[in-house]
């Protein structure tokens, strides 16, 4: 056996390398699970860069959140802050009228139950209690019972099974965390029929193929593994060198076939020279059908861990992936809310320096109505800027 490293002079993956051969004037064609073998290692191989891409961008992108983002945030979260001590002082003002003074108070309950929402504050819970004519507790409390009854109603859930936090945003997660898990009528548990029995002998021996398989699968690791642990036994190395090389390969190796890794296994295989594209070509059918049942599972983990890792991505953009989702989508999205965050804090330090004045304050009041605002697509919080780029516009 000649020893060589994982990555040769030419600078060529053995996964590149590892693969039956294709048809030639002197070799027959490949057979389905010849195919499908070459097939599932390039879907692997392909998984594996996705989630190693995925992965290291997800460190820079926390970088980006902690650097760029998070103090946007916290700077827009002081300026609504000051914006709300602002008309707390001028409501205590003689300037405003009835209708402009409900405007006022309906903007700032509105404003501080977000901020509450966020975090707690003393502070802007007596605001929220002294315009509100109520404690934000209260106000938790009474969304709290609306969204049970509608749980109830409209979901069906049982929300007497909540034992998580007291405000309406954990247990509205909670409520799509139980929707999305619930299971479909009429679908049998596992180990048991439709009529709830236990399966008959019969039953069982339906799923005998199906067991075969599984063992064979497994089977076909062990025996790549042993092959691999004989080869590169550190015990039987006498050089120190040769001996040190061994030992990583071998945690490598282990590794691997502690996590189920065929793909692994088969390059380590393939970087000592353990076996080439001819020995694949010359695996017999089943026992290549077995590693490709092991390739299979393989790739289904790594769909699932891929998915794990874009789940904060793609609910960063509203829940739904595009097609072709890539690292480059997630940086102009957090591009542009980094702008949208900026604009609005200008728009906010800009209304905090007009609206000292109370009549530029109740100028925009008469341009507004509570109501003219989408709840899905502005918050209470941001309707004092828009007033003041309409005005602007104007």
């Amino acid at each position: 056996m000649k020893q060589c490293s994982l990555f040769g002079a030419t600078g060529v993956a053995p996964g590149d390398l590892l693969t039956v051969p294709g048809a030639n004037k002197n070799a027959e064609p490949l057979n389905s699970a010849q195919k499908k073998f070459n097939k599932l290692l390039q879907q692997l191989r392909a998984q594996r860069q996705e989630l190693v891409q995925w992965v290291e961008y997800r460190h820079n992108y926390n970088q980006r959140l902690a650097s760029e983002y998070q103090p946007l945030v916290l700077r827009l979260r002081e300026k609504r802050v000051a914006m709300i001590r602002l008309l707390d002082r001028v409501l205590e003002g003689s300037a405003f009228g009835r209708r402009e003074r409900d405007q006022l108070r309906e903007m700032l309950t509105g404003m501080l139950a977000e901020l509450l929402a966020e975090a707690k504050d003393a502070e802007l819970e007596g605001l929220f209690e002294k315009h509100a004519d109520r404690s934000f507790d209260a106000e938790q409390r009474q969304h709290l019972k609306l969204l049970r009854a509608l749980a109830s109603e409209e979901l069906g859930i049982d929300v007497d099974d909540y034992v998580g936090g007291d405000t309406p945003e954990e247990l509205a997660a909670w409520l799509k965390d139980q929707a999305g898990t619930a299971r479909p009528a009429g679908r049998a548990k596992a180990g048991a029929t439709n009529h709830g029995r236990p399966k008959s002998d019969r039953e069982k021996s339906d799923h005998a193929p199906q067991a075969r398989a599984a063992e064979g699968a497994m089977r076909a690791v062990r025996v790549v593994f042993r092959k691999l642990a004989s080869a590169l036994h550190p015990d039987r190395e006498p050089d120190a060198a040769a001996r040190a090389a061994k030992t990583e390969l071998m945690k490598r190796v282990n590794q691997a076939y502690q996590s189920g890794d065929l793909l692994a296994l088969l390059e380590l295989q393939l970087s000592i020279e353990q076996i080439d594209q001819e020995a694949l070509g010359r695996l017999a059918r089943e026992q290549l059908r077995d590693y490709v049942r092991v390739l299979e599972r393989q790739s289904r983990r790594l769909r699932e861990e891929l998915s794990e890792v874009l789940a904060p991505f793609v609910a960063a953009l509203g829940g739904t992936a595009p097609r072709g989702f890539n690292p480059k989508i997630v940086n102009r999205a957090l591009d542009a809310d980094i702008r949208a965050l900026k604009e609005t804090i200008r728009g906010l330090d800009a209304d905090l320096l007009r609206f000292r004045d109370s009549r530029q304050l109740i100028a925009s009041l008469s341009e507004f109505r509570i109501d003219d605002l989408d709840d899905d697509e502005w918050s209470v919080a941001e309707a004092l800027p828009v007033l003041s780029r309409r005005r602007r516009r104007r």
